[in-house]
C-alpha cells in the first residue's frame, strides 16, 4: 500500500511539474508573440518582401515573419491573441489544469474570427502598407459570406453587438472574474496611496535643501532647449543641393558658343545650284542639331525642296538632313546635325526658372529643344508616361532624371514613390531614400500585389474626395492641414511584368490609367 501511495504521489508530482512546464512554454510563446507584434514594421523581411535586409523587429528575423503572418491573416485582432495566451499560461500554472488551454483556445478562435470580420467591415483601411487591411485575409473572406450581409442590415446595431460579443469572448478566454478584478483594483489603490504618503514625508524632510537644487535646474534649462531645437531642425527635410549634380565645364560652354554650324551663305548656294532660290532668315543652334529657317522665292514648291534632303546632306558632308515646313510660318526648316553633340546636364534644367514654377505640380526634366532651351514637363497633367526605345537609346537615363527631378522638388511628405525594377540594376540605388512607400520591388509576382494596393489606395482617396465634395487631390489638400501626398509609380521593363502576370497587371494598369490622375497617383 505504501508503495502505491508513493507511486501516486510521485506521479502527481511529475504531472504537476509537466503542466507547469507546459504553462511556462505557453507563457514564453505569448511574450514572444506580443513583442514581435508590438515591434512590427512593414519594412522588415516578410512573406511579401522577403528580400528586405534591414530588420527593425526586436526579435529579429523570426519576429518579423511571425508578426507578418498574424497581421496579414487576422489583422489587428492578433494583439488580443497574445494577451489571451499570456493569461491562459498563468491560469494553467496556478490551477494545474491543462484542459484550460482547449477551452480558452476555443473562445480565442471565436473572437479572432469575429474581430477580423469587425475590422474588415468597419475599419478596412490599413495603418501600414498592408494589402489585406486591418482585418487580414480572414476578415476579407468572412466579409464575402452571409455574415457581412447580416451586418449591412443595420450597421450601427451590428457595430456595438460585435464589440460586446468580442469583448465578452476575450474576457472568457482569459478566465476573467469580476470579484478578483475588484480586489486587484483595491490593492492597486492602496499601493499608490502608500507611495504618495511616503513621497509627502520625504518632501517635508527635504524642504531645507530646495534652495540648493534650484541652481542646477536653471543651469540645465538652456541646454535642454538647444537639444529640443536641434531635434526639430533634424525633423525638417532639406531638399538636396544642386551642387551635388555635375555642372557643364567652361570648355563645354565655350564650345557650344563657338559652334556655328554650316555657313548660311554656303547652304543658300547649294540650294541655288539645284534651282531653288531663297534666303536663310533665322538659325537656331541646339545641342544636337541646328535649325535653318529657309524662305524660298515665289513660285517654288515645297515638295521640290523636301526631295533635296539627301543632296543637301551630301553637299554639307552631314550624316542626314531633315526638311519640313514650320507651322505658323512661311519658312521651311532645314535641320542639320552639329559637328559635335553637346552634353545636356540635369543641373541646367533644374536650375532653370520653369522647373521651380508653382503651376507645375510634378516637374520632370526632359532635356532641351532644338533652340537649346530647357524643357520641363508636368507629370500630373500628362497624366501617365510610357517610355519606349531601342537598347541603349537612353530609357533608363530618362527614368533616373525623372526620379531625381521629383526628389529635387518635393520632400517625402508631399511625394511618395513606388519603384518596380525586375532587372535589379537600375533602381536599386534608390533603396535608402525616404520617399519610398515600400522597398524597391525586384520580383514580378510581388509587383502585382503592390499595384493592387495602389488601386485600393486610389479608391479610398476617391471616397475621401467625394465626402469633401472636391474633384481632385489639389482641392482636397487645400481644405485639409494634413495633405495627401502624390504617389508616383515607376516600372522599369514593363514587358517582363506582362509576361509573368499579364491579366492581373493589365487590369490594374487599366484602372489606374483611367482614374488615378485625379487621386494624385
Amino acid at each position: 500500500m505504501e508503495i502505491k501511495k508513493l507511486a501516486n504521489i510521485s506521479l502527481n508530482f511529475i504531472i504537476k511539474r509537466f503542466i507547469e512546464l507546459f504553462g511556462l512554454a505557453i507563457f514564453v510563446i505569448s511574450i514572444f508573440l506580443l513583442i514581435s507584434l508590438i515591434s512590427y514594421s512593414p519594412e522588415d523581411p516578410n512573406f511579401i518582401f522577403p528580400e528586405n535586409t534591414e530588420i527593425q523587429n526586436i526579435l529579429g528575423f523570426k519576429g518579423s515573419f511571425t508578426s507578418d503572418l498574424f497581421f496579414q491573416s487576422l489583422g489587428l485582432i492578433s494583439m488580443f491573441i497574445s494577451i489571451s495566451l499570456f493569461f491562459t499560461s498563468i491560469n494553467i500554472i496556478r490551477s494545474k489544469q491543462i484542459f484550460l488551454l482547449i477551452t480558452n483556445l476555443f473562445y480565442t478562435i471565436l473572437y479572432s474570427l469575429l474581430g477580423a470580420l469587425f475590422f474588415s467591415v468597419f475599419y478596412p483601411n490599413s495603418f501600414w502598407l498592408s494589402i489585406n487591411g486591418n482585418g487580414g485575409f480572414v476578415g476579407k473572406f468572412l466579409e464575402k459570406t452571409f455574415l457581412a450581409s447580416l451586418i449591412n442590415l443595420n450597421q450601427e446595431i451590428s457595430y456595438y453587438i460585435l464589440i460586446i460579443i468580442i469583448l465578452s469572448l476575450f474576457l472568457i478566454s482569459i478566465n476573467f472574474k469580476l470579484n478578483s478584478c475588484v480586489n486587484y483594483i483595491k490593492i492597486l489603490f492602496k499601493f499608490l496611496f502608500k507611495k504618495k504618503e511616503k513621497k509627502s514625508i520625504n518632501n517635508e524632510k527635504n524642504i531645507n535643501h530646495i534652495t540648493e537644487t534650484i541652481e542646477p535646474i536653471q543651469e540645465d534649462l538652456p541646454f535642454i532647449k538647444n537639444t529640443l531645437g536641434a531635434k526639430t531642425t533634424k525633423s525638417k527635410f532639406i531638399l538636396p543641393s544642386i551642387n551635388l549634380l555635375k555642372l557643364p565645364t567652361k570648355k563645354e560652354r565655350q564650345k557650344s558658343l563657338d559652334e556655328d554650324g554650316i555657313d548660311p551663305n554656303f547652304l543658300e548656294k547649294i540650294l541655288l545650284d539645284f534651282g531653288v532660290e531663297g534666303k536663310i532668315k533665322k538659325i537656331s543652334h541646339g545641342p544636337v542639331v541646328t535649325l535653318n529657317e529657309f524662305e524660298p522665292a515665289a513660285g517654288i514648291k515645297v515638295s521640290k525642296i523636301i526631295n533635296l534632303s539627301e543632296d543637301i546632306a551630301r553637299n554639307t558632308s552631314s550624316e542626314s538632313a531633315r526638311i519640313s515646313t514650320i507651322p505658323g510660318s512661311n519658312t521651311i526648316g532645314i535641320e542639320l546635325p552639329n559637328l559635335s553633340r553637346e552634353n545636356v546636364y540635369l543641373s541646367e534644367i533644374i536650375s532653370h526658372n520653369d522647373f521651380s514654377k508653382k503651376d507645375i505640380k510634378l516637374p520632370i526634366a526632359l532635356g532641351k529643344n532644338i533652340s537649346g532651351v530647357p524643357i520641363t514637363g508636368d507629370l500630373s497633367s500628362m497624366p501617365h508616361l510610357l517610355i519606349a526605345g531601342t537598347t541603349g537609346s537612353g530609357k533608363s537615363i530618362c527614368i533616373n532624371t525623372i526620379i531625381l527631378s521629383l526628389l529635387y522638388r518635393h520632400p517625402p511628405d508631399k511625394c511618395k514613390l513606388i519603384l518596380i525594377d525586375p532587372k535589379m540594376l537600375e533602381l536599386s540605388t534608390y533603396e535608402d531614400i525616404p520617399h519610398l512607400l515600400c522597398p524597391v520591388i525586384t520580383e514580378a509576382k510581388k509587383a502585382t500585389s503592390v499595384l493592387g494596393w495602389v488601386v485600393k489606395e486610389m479608391e479610398s482617396r476617391y471616397r475621401l474626395m467625394t465626402k469633401e465634395d472636391v474633384r481632385n487631390i489639389d482641392g482636397y489638400n487645400i481644405k485639409h492641414k494634413l495633405p495627401m501626398p502624390y504617389i508616383v509609380v515607376i516600372v522599369d521593363e514593363m514587358s517582363d511584368l506582362m509576361l509573368v502576370a499579364g491579366k492581373e497587371i493589365e487590369n490594374y494598369i487599366q484602372r489606374l490609367s483611367q482614374m488615378a490622375r485625379a487621386a494624385g497617383i
